[in-house]
């Protein structure tokens, strides 16, 4: 498909808006990787990190805590298991399939409900009104509906890593989904929002920068398959 990453309104960081076209087969995961799937790769010695679960249980909620370095174990541990070329995605082929053919803030429009995704409105967005009972904590992966892809979460519960090194902006950037790389690549970049973050953070084209060594407690990721 094809789509317009980015905007011109705005952050400067979110833009230059400009048209990618993903033309390759590209299957992504439904559902953020979990604690069950990461200590099933602990027990079989291909992740050392055990993160803390912050006591909010484990099973079928998002591994959070993970550096990239972690993350790199977790991804040959599946290709070998699977025989498979399981990687993260490129923050171009994120927003592609987190917006799922829209062109607005959310998948869902302008405007974000907390029957939507897992976030704490801390900042709404100007014109939405937002109220209820936040989580404050990771639910487990699938608990709001998919997207029009069929991808859960792609808003909320936790950020996620992409392939990417951070760029100020998308001066120069692929325009075919490929990630932006470097020989040394300190800080990355994270995508989607999390449990701790207002809506503003969760909008499709929202970008963060993040040191690639460190483990967020809000961060996460999913995997593709190419």
């Amino acid at each position: 498909g094809r789509f317009l990453m980015g905007s011109d309104e705005g952050s400067r960081r979110e833009g230059p808006a400009r048209r990618v076209d993903i033309d390759y087969p590209l299957a992504v995961g439904r559902y953020e990787i979990t604690f069950f799937e990461w200590d099933m790769c602990r027990r079989e010695k291909g992740c050392k990190e055990n993160p803390d679960d912050e006591d909010w249980g484990r099973d079928r909620r998002p591994v959070m805590a993970v550096s990239r370095e972690d993350v790199a174990q977790y991804l040959d541990w599946l290709n070998a298991k699977t025989g498979k070329r399981y990687r993260l995605l490129s923050e171009a082929e994120w927003e592609y399939a987190a917006r799922a053919g829209s062109s607005s803030h959310y998948p869902s429009g302008d405007c974000l409900s907390i029957e939507q995704a897992n976030f704490a409105d801390l900042r709404s967005l100007p014109g939405c009104s937002v109220t209820g009972r936040f989580d404050r904590q990771t639910v487990p992966v699938g608990s709001y509906g998919p997207n029009a892809f069929g991808l859960h979460d792609m808003q909320g519960n936790v950020h996620e890593w992409t392939r990417d090194c951070w760029a100020k902006d998308y001066t120069g950037a692929p325009t075919n989904g490929f990630p932006v790389l470097a020989e040394d690549c300190e800080v990355g970049v994270v995508r989607g929002g999390s449990w701790k973050d207002d809506a503003r953070n969760l909008r499709s084209r929202f970008r963060l920068a993040a040191k690639t060594g460190r483990r967020y407690a809000h961060v996460g990721f999913r995997v593709a398959r190419q």
